[in-house]
């Protein structure tokens, strides 16, 4: 369809449907962890959460309306990885905006990919911004709706 299908291996068990993160951080945590789990990924937890940790301390990557989109560019992987959480009462992701953060996606992306990358997090953030996909997203009943929605929407 559209940028999603980047994606190919993006699959259910990368969405967090409801997170019970507290923090930013274990946001972040738990969305590595999924990803490192789903895809039985090889990499050094502590050194990529590090990297998610120091990316947001530089600027947070909260793009506002209540979406985060945390990314980092590693060695550790060889192609797009991307998980999603929702976060139904909101959680503190240092907006500028200073609203809540309902929807955060997750991406790693390998080294040398950086202008494909570019356009598709600038695409994301395109979808993102407009209210009815982060209502639509909001609603899915489970992580099968929602990945359907994704994938029939982006």
């Amino acid at each position: 369809m559209g940028f999603l299908t980047d994606l190919g291996h993006f699959k259910r068990e990368d969405i967090v449907f409801s997170s019970q993160a507290t923090t930013r951080d274990e946001m972040i945590r738990d969305l590595v962890a999924r990803l490192r789990d789903a895809h039985r990924l090889n990499f050094d937890m502590e050194d990529i959460v590090g990297k998610f940790l120091l990316r947001e301390r530089k600027g947070s990557t909260a793009v506002a309306n209540g979406v985060a989109i945390p990314h980092i560019r590693t060695s550790e992987v060889s192609s797009f990885f991307l998980a999603i959480g929702l976060h139904h009462k909101g959680i503190d992701f240092h907006a500028i905006d200073d609203a809540m953060t309902h929807i955060v996606i997750l991406v790693i992306f390998p080294e040398g990919q950086s202008q494909h990358v570019l356009k598709f997090l600038a695409n994301l953030s395109r979808f993102l911004l407009k209210d009815h996909s982060r209502k639509r997203i909001l609603k899915a009943r489970d992580e099968d709706e929602l990945l359907e929605y994704l994938r029939k929407s982006i």
